[in-house]
């Protein structure tokens, strides 16, 4: 190799070890941005930042589409929203809400849905339900043009039923689905 001036004379065996350690500097350059790249990537998908749209108006109070109260153990207890996602069944699956509702719901320590105050998106009805782990057992509906309902029920069909409308009020008993009591009773089926 031609000496040049400024430049050093190296053995080339010297000249074959720098030409070597370039290289392996240059792939650990490459592997610590893929590792960098690698760990951002992991902590941005293994971190779920909230997406919040909330809009505080001019008199001081906060907009927001919903707002979920969870317990120490990261259980949902109270749920307020417009809409309110379909209901958590006992057995930790959502299932199909008769239509779309806004309001309040309370679930269990399992995250059961155990009741709820909305108002039907769909028929404009306002009602207050109280639920077992199994299913629905008290509805307190307010129906949107008049009249009321209380219904107390089970799985068995059993029933009591008290509904007050314009032409009167009305109170029914089922055991196992049939009338056993009726008032009116003229309003007998």
């Amino acid at each position: 190799m031609p000496q040049t001036e400024g430049t050093p004379i190296l053995s080339e065996e010297v000249n074959c070890k720098l030409q070597s350690v370039r290289r392996e500097n240059r792939k650990l350059r490459w592997l610590s941005v893929a590792n960098l790249g690698f760990t951002l990537l992991c902590l941005t998908s293994a971190v779920r930042l909230p997406t919040v749209h909330a809009a505080p108006s001019d008199d001081g109070i906060l907009h927001v589409r919903g707002l979920v109260v969870e317990d120490s153990h990261g259980v949902e207890r109270l749920r307020l929203g417009a809409p309110l996602p379909d209901p958590m069944g006992a057995d930790g699956v959502r299932h199909k809400r008769q239509g779309p509702v806004s309001g309040l719901i309370i679930s269990d320590a399992k995250g059961t849905e155990r009741g709820g105050y909305v108002t039907d998106d769909q028929y404009d009805e306002a009602f207050f339900t109280l639920d077992s782990r199994k299913g629905q057992e008290v509805l307190f509906l307010a129906n949107p043009g008049g009249g009321t309902n209380l219904d107390l029920f089970d799985k068995s069909g059993n029933e009591a039923q008290i509904t007050v409308f314009p032409d009167g009020p009305k109170f029914v008993l089922k055991r196992a689905k049939k009338i056993i009591a009726q008032l009116p009773a003229n309003d007998a089926k």
